[in-house]
């Protein structure tokens, strides 16, 4: 396909005498020597020492009594189906029906894969977060029920996120602490669902062949939503005038937001999942794969422009631009070039769009200030443990306080970070921040003795996490728990890379 096309030919070329050039180069010296001057600063300063050792947390994780504990707990009912089945094992052996559910439970790239392809498939009309809880429990009964034959299947609890485990319990102290119990509790199962959604895959995928499976079918679901956003924006969507300066962004349509309910979700849902799709990809060996990833890509991308999401714009820039300094950092030049190129062809409602990120002037932008003094206010109180787990019992502690300008309250902080802290206290937020760091460490320590096709998903996933770490700083983007599940499912597929790469330094 590239061979016929003189436009890719082209482009390759191009991209070819770069490479080439660049090291000869002025220009390509002067970075080289920058990039030397920081790299023996970097070895030698206290950040380096901070980013590479481990810390006492993770160090005494594997060994802890808390570790073993949880092992020992969540290995029971395996441990149980184990005994089941030797005690009549001539039985089950005979059992269709057992050898089909075994199966299944078995194949976690499949159950993992499905649940998260419903998740993005479903209309926000339609959807009730308890499908997404009795989904992760269903999956993770199967798979405790396969271990009961499959001696390799457990859960592992070693494997995770030692900070992950320590959010969970703070967690659990927000819902014990909240002003609102029954509505922390609630949230709580939210946590579960997110959990679980971490768990499962991490147990159960073992090699790279079954991860790429468990995302080609969560990619069928993206496509259907990044599709329907392209209707949408095809039939046109009503402007909501709360969502979108209408004196700055004249002839704006509307903001397409697919099947949740609101544009800037949907963008942090995209900057979530495309660059898994960029990994996909380039890891894909055949044709038809490649083809239904390029559609699946195309459809994102469109999406993504007509969210007019400029939070999503950024995060997705960023995620793009440490994939591909990841994979090779001599490309970030021709990055930034190629999108410098692009931007006159943009439409012109998304420019504008554009020319009003950080604009003081936008209603939308100023509004969050405003919420966030109010944030700070209620911190001013409950700073230490917080208000409870939960957006609802957050919103509901800032009835207490005066309104703002126009006499609404926050529903939000509109602010990751700051709500964190709202929920579950300085210590809950300090954890978050811990666990987001830990991800990041042990992730870039795998990136670089694993093999290329898990080198290729750890840049993708690692620019999906800073992307959307980054819009975090704008927006909640664990409001609607759809965006929360699947963000905890992209740590899944971190840390499920960072045990394969374990895998193959061991073997």
């Amino acid at each position: 396909m590239v061979e016929n096309s003189l436009f890719l030919c082209a482009i390759w070329h191009i991209v070819q005498w770069f490479r080439e050039s660049w090291p000869s180069s002025a220009v390509g010296g002067w970075f080289h020597r920058r990039a030397e001057m920081f790299r023996r600063w970097y070895h030698g300063s206290w950040v380096c020492q901070v980013a590479v050792r481990e810390g006492a947390i993770a160090r005494s994780w594997e060994g802890s009594v808390t570790c073993l504990l949880l092992t020992v707990i969540a290995d029971l009912p395996s441990r149980f189906f184990r005994w089941l089945y030797r005690a009549a094992q001539p039985l089950w052996d005979g059992s269709v029906v057992f050898h089909l559910v075994t199966g299944v439970g078995g194949a976690v790239w499949f159950t993992a894969g499905a649940l998260v392809m419903v998740m993005l498939s479903i209309d926000y009309a339609k959807w009730n977060n308890l499908y997404a809880f009795l989904g992760t429990v269903a999956i993770t009964g199967l798979f405790i029920l396969a271990s009961g034959m499959q001696q390799r299947q457990r859960l592992q609890v070693r494997a995770l996120n030692p900070y992950l485990v320590l959010l969970m319990a703070m967690a659990v102290f927000g819902t014990a602490a909240s002003r609102s119990s029954s509505e922390s509790l609630r949230f709580l199962v939210f946590y579960i669902t997110a959990f679980l959604l971490v768990l499962v895959p991490l147990s159960g995928i073992h090699s790279y062949r079954q991860l790429h499976r468990m995302l080609c079918v969560m990619a069928v679901g993206l496509t259907v939503a990044g599709a329907y956003g392209c209707y949408q924006s095809y039939i046109g969507v009503e402007v909501n005038a709360s969502q979108v300066d209408l004196l700055l962004n004249v002839g704006m349509p509307g903001r397409v937001y697919s099947f949740f309910d609101n544009a800037n979700n949907f963008a942090g849902i995209l900057v979530l999942l495309t660059p898994l799709l960029l990994g996909l990809l380039l890891n894909s060996r055949h044709w038809g794969t490649r083809l239904f990833l390029l559609v699946s890509l195309g459809a994102c991308l469109v999406s993504m422009a007509a969210t007019y999401s400029r939070t999503g714009y950024v995060g997705l820039v960023l995620a793009v631009m440490v994939f591909v300094a990841l994979l090779n950092w001599r490309l970030v030049p021709v990055a930034i070039v190629a999108g410098l190129v692009a931007l006159p062809f943009l439409p012109d409602t998304i420019w504008n769009r554009i020319l009003t990120i950080g604009n003081t002037s936008d209603s939308s932008t100023t509004y969050r200030f405003h919420i966030w003094n109010k944030s700070f206010e209620l911190l001013h109180d409950h700073w230490l443990t917080g208000t409870g787990l939960g957006s609802t019992v957050v919103n509901e502690t800032f009835q207490d306080y005066p309104a703002m300008f126009n006499g609404a309250r926050p529903v939000h902080t509109h602010n990751s970070y700051l709500q964190m802290w709202c929920e579950m206290g300085i210590f809950g937020m300090l954890v978050y921040l811990g666990m987001l760091g830990r991800q990041i460490k042990v992730a870039l320590r795998a990136y670089t003795a694993a093999s290329r096709e898990i080198r290729t998903m750890l840049a993708a996933a690692l620019g999906a996490l800073t992307g959307s770490m980054a819009i975090s700083l704008m927006e909640y983007t664990w409001y609607y728990p759809r965006a929360m599940f699947i963000f905890w499912f992209l740590m899944g597929v971190i840390l499920v890379c960072v045990r394969l790469s374990r895998a193959e330094r061991t073997a």
